[in-house]
């Protein structure tokens, strides 16, 4: 069942009440059941910046607020850690001369923005969002600069210092105070409506500004969760080369003889929704494969890598002529985060395309939390096979919370499995169902954007005894017959679970029920177009 509410954005003093978890520290574990993992003469979070004298501003500020004691015990943390020389600058920015001039409200805030509840070394980053939430649910966004390597946060802050690891956490010491984001996507775009004012109008007039102005919230299985955005932003200059220097010469161009600008099928409107995506992709979440992604104009953005010509491309197209056309990102002005979701500038005009349906294939298990790629690779080289593991390498149950776009019903074993040398010339990790008995699950993968079309449904397993039979859903609504999962064994067995239309380009919920007890080792599923040809 899922029920929505909307709540407008607000500064931050407010949007502290849309804070939904807040990762504080435990203290209801009996005494005897705690086990800490680090020596008691090592330093912790806080204990550190009390031991140095460059943070001693950071240090008052944990005490002022009453956070010290909130890093200064068991916990994954990474910190942005800005230094004295960081607090001053940021006091005269503000015209404070200590921080005793703030709130402890606005430092609590300012404290938990440059805090994830997760440990992420620099190892770990790339071009764009890190892959946690700041203890305010807000993103950070890196970029790696041509110098060096060195790494700016959130285009305010320099790293100096990296990885300082600690046995709660990870230090990286930058340059500045961050200020914490306190709006919205399209608040981005009138906030900087001297690049973007032509886009500005167009939010305003059509009404997109207010929509993109709230927090959407819903929830689903009892989960609460809100909707983000992506916003391609096209400025003025770029507008300029198509002959577009105002709002009316954009009314002119895509909507003549309408002036209904709130109107969905209103030509500007639809322009603009164009630039919208439906949900928040960082420049990282872009793959080298052609992925299709829809937008409030419920049309699609088709957007690739390119790595040999070091680009990002959308809806890139080659004529008859081999002639190739694309609309670029502006990579290095890119990635800028916002409340409710992310905001990016290209360097050329966007227009849509009519794309033809796409074969599409989706592992099972290459999902977020399932280190994918690092399983696939050392279960080539023999050096391991299963997923999830414990400390002494024995294989323990996946459960739901521990991946994202993945829900499943189970009371056996789940778990990742590489399951033999047969299988490590086939590339490919199995979402296995380790079934006993009358065990039967229910899963549910997230698919992302589908061209409308017609498709048969292709899915890949292990075949052998034992196996179970499983009907498959789409969109909730059941496709096919049941498909039996027995066979010869030791084989990466494929069957077509049946014909299914798609109507709008949005993502789909795909779903295996299994309907006969037995166990299941589930490679991809795969959506081939079904043509005339």
């Amino acid at each position: 069942m899922k029920k929505a509410t909307m709540i407008k954005i607000k500064p931050v003093r407010v949007m502290l009440l849309l804070v939904i978890a807040l990762l504080l520290p435990n203290n209801s574990c009996k005494e005897e059941d705690y086990k800490p993992f680090y020596n008691d003469d090592e330093l912790l979070i806080t204990s550190y910046f009390r031991e140095k004298d460059q943070f001693s501003e950071l240090y008052n500020i944990l005490e002022y607020t009453d956070l010290e004691n909130t890093f200064d015990v068991y916990g994954t943390y990474t910190f942005f850690a800005p230094d004295n020389d960081a607090f001053k600058k940021f006091y005269e920015a503000h015209g404070k001369n200590s921080y005793t001039d703030f709130s402890k409200e606005e430092l609590n805030v300012l404290i938990r923005y440059h805090v994830l509840a997760s440990l992420i070394e620099t190892s770990n980053f790339g071009d764009g969002t890190l892959p946690d939430t700041t203890l305010t649910g807000d993103w950070l966004a890196v970029r790696f600069l041509d110098t060096g390597g060195e790494i700016m946060v959130n285009k305010e802050a320099k790293i100096t210092t990296k990885d300082i690891v600690l046995p709660n956490g990870v230090i990286q010491v930058v340059d500045n105070v961050m200020t914490p984001v306190d709006y919205s996507v399209s608040q981005w775009v009138e906030n900087n409506s001297d690049k973007f004012s032509i886009m500005a109008s167009a939010l305003r007039e059509t009404g997109l500004g207010e929509f993109l102005n709230s927090i959407h919230l819903y929830t689903t299985n009892g989960n609460l969760y809100h909707t983000w955005y992506t916003i391609f932003a096209v400025s003025d200059e770029i507008l300029a080369q198509d002959g577009i220097n105002s709002f009316e010469d954009l009314a002119n161009k895509y909507s003549p003889d309408d002036d209904n600008y709130t109107d969905k099928f209103n030509g500007v409107y639809r322009w603009l929704g164009y630039h919208v995506l439906s949900k928040s992709y960082s420049l990282t979440n872009f793959t080298v494969e052609p992925s299709h992604y829809g937008t409030l104009s419920n049309q699609v953005v088709q957007v690739e890598i390119d790595k040999a010509a070091g680009e990002i491309k959308l809806n890139k197209v080659i004529d008859e002529l081999n002639v190739e056309t694309y609309t670029a990102i502006n990579e290095v002005e890119s990635n800028n985060t916002a409340k409710n979701g992310l905001i990016h500038v290209l360097a050329s005009s966007l227009e849509p395309v009519n794309f033809k349906p796409v074969k599409r294939r989706f592992y099972f298990a290459d999902y977020p939390g399932i280190p994918y790629k690092e399983l696939v690779d050392a279960n080539k080289k023999g050096s391991l096979a299963n997923f999830p593991l414990d400390v002494n390498g024995n294989v323990i149950s996946l459960t739901p919370d521990m991946v994202d776009g993945i829900d499943f019903r189970y009371d056996g074993t789940v778990y990742i499995d590489g399951h033999g040398v047969k299988n490590r010339r086939i590339g490919w990790m199995y979402f296995r169902f380790n079934a006993s008995g009358a065990n039967l699950f229910t899963c549910t993968w997230d698919i992302p954007t589908l061209l409308p079309g017609d498709y048969n449904v292709i899915i890949s397993f292990k075949d052998g005894g034992g196996r179970t039979v499983v009907q498959g859903f789409f969109d909730d609504k059941q496709f096919g017959p049941p498909v039996d999962m027995n066979g010869r064994g030791n084989y990466a067995g494929t069957r077509n679970l049946g014909a299914i239309k798609i109507n709008e380009a949005k993502p789909h919920k795909f779903k295996l029920k299994s309907v006969k007890g037995g166990y299941s080792l589930l490679g991809y599923v795969e959506f081939v177009p079904i043509t005339n040809d």
